[in-house]
């Protein structure tokens, strides 16, 4: 009895040993944007994506992972998230994929849905966005994307239509490791900037709604939480500019590097990408159910392409804490365990408010707002404050950005 009670108390740190190890083992720290990292002329940034970018990019191995993202706010108050991830990847040992469709009401209440199907009920097609899972259809190309979701008393039949050409910087992926052995993790935004309408359904309701709308898709061949520390992610949507945003940091097996991706755009035109953006982060802070801190306030400034000023924002309020731990269907102490030894994630949505001052090539833009933005946490301690210091941005030397 007194040997069970030593190795489940030194189990945690067994882990973490063998975590640390498999990470200095296995991992190359070389990473780089594929296709450069040189930001275009606006002229090419506004040609667009072909539909294959939003198609399924699989590859071989339990890493593989895709999802696809709708966000929408509507008018009258309503807000959707929906979309697709397959596998889904926090449940390796099961095969499944899943329908996500969250729907807050103007007046506050939300509904977070995750359900998960067999993985052989998932169909999606490698040229373009054409996806079905167990009667849920998702399927688009530019300029229109529609969705037809249900599960029970919750449904979206939404339209996303365009108001923006879609974006990747470079092909949109980042490589880990050498050409010859490398590990990827992709991220392209079909849809910066949408129109949509439609109808929700949840119980008591059924809603017909019209708002700006978002739309990205992910994927890779990588153990997330083995190559990458953390992220911070948001958009901005106002009349007269919108605004697509990441920051991803890799974790020290992957050199602790800081990669910025940033997209900017006027009216009906792109005007501005950049991965040299500078942000900063503070007012650090628990969240509400106690689990990991989240950064309340980020500051970027940009200096691209005759693009130059800052963007600031300040939390106002969590939209959705979800302990991925808890998720996975973890006991609880478990998840405290692998929190304070290994790394808690964690993944938020914000309300936020926003400040931007920008000179676009000789105009002034001075706007301010509600924005979403999002923080993912992957591998770090529970609670942990990440000293920015510490990473460093992820090109050798940053060259000074085009005129």
């Amino acid at each position: 009895m007194r040997a069970r009670r030593v190795l489940l108390s030194a189990t945690p740190a067994l882990t973490a040993w063998a975590f640390r190890r498999l990470a200095r083992a296995r991992l190359a720290p070389a990473i780089r944007i594929e296709e450069g990292v040189r930001s275009r002329h606006p002229d090419d940034l506004n040609m667009g994506l072909p539909d294959r970018a939003d198609a399924a990019h699989r590859y071989p191995g339990r890493g593989y992972f895709e999802w696809w993202y709708f966000d929408a706010r509507f008018e009258d108050g309503h807000s959707c998230v929906a979309g697709m991830l397959d596998p889904d990847i926090y449940r390796l040992t099961r095969d499944r994929s899943q329908l996500f469709l969250h729907i807050r009401t103007p007046d506050g209440k939300t509904f977070h849905n995750y359900i998960d199907f067999p993985r052989k009920s998932f169909r999606a097609s490698s040229e373009s966005c054409s996806l079905e899972l167990s009667g849920n259809v998702i399927k688009g190309g530019f300029p229109r994307w529609d969705l037809d979701l249900e599960h029970g008393p919750f449904a979206a039949r939404l339209s996303f239509r365009s108001r923006l050409p879609g974006w990747a910087l470079g092909s949109g992926e980042l490589l880990f490791g050498s050409l010859e052995s490398s590990r990827v993790f992709g991220w392209t935004v079909p849809q910066p900037h949408a129109e949509v309408s439609g109808w929700l359904a949840y119980p008591g309701a059924r809603v017909e709604v019209s708002g700006k709308g978002y739309h990205d898709h992910n994927w890779g061949n990588l153990l997330m939480p083995l190559y990458l520390s953390h992220w911070h992610w948001g958009r901005v949507i106002h009349p007269e500019a919108t605004a697509v945003f990441a920051e991803i940091f890799t974790r020290s097996s992957c050199g602790r590097s800081r990669i910025p991706l940033l997209l900017l755009a006027r009216g009906d035109r792109l005007e501005a990408e950049s991965c040299r953006a500078r942000w900063s982060y503070g007012g650090w802070k628990r969240d509400g159910c106690g689990v990991q801190a989240y950064p309340e306030r980020a500051l970027c400034r940009l200096d691209e392409r005759g693009v130059r000023g800052e963007m600031e924002f300040q939390t106002v309020r969590e939209l959705e804490v979800n302990d991925l731990l808890g998720h996975a269907g973890l006991p609880a102490p478990l998840r405290a365990a692998l929190g304070r030894t290994v790394a808690r994630p964690c993944y938020y949505r914000f309300l936020s408010l926003y400040r931007m001052s920008l000179d676009v090539r000789g105009e002034r833009l001075d706007l301010e707002g509600e924005c979403v933005r999002e923080y993912m946490v992957l591998g770090l301690r529970q609670g942990l404050r990440p000293d920015e210091g510490r990473w460093r941005h992820f090109l050798p030397a940053v060259s000074p950005a085009p005129a």
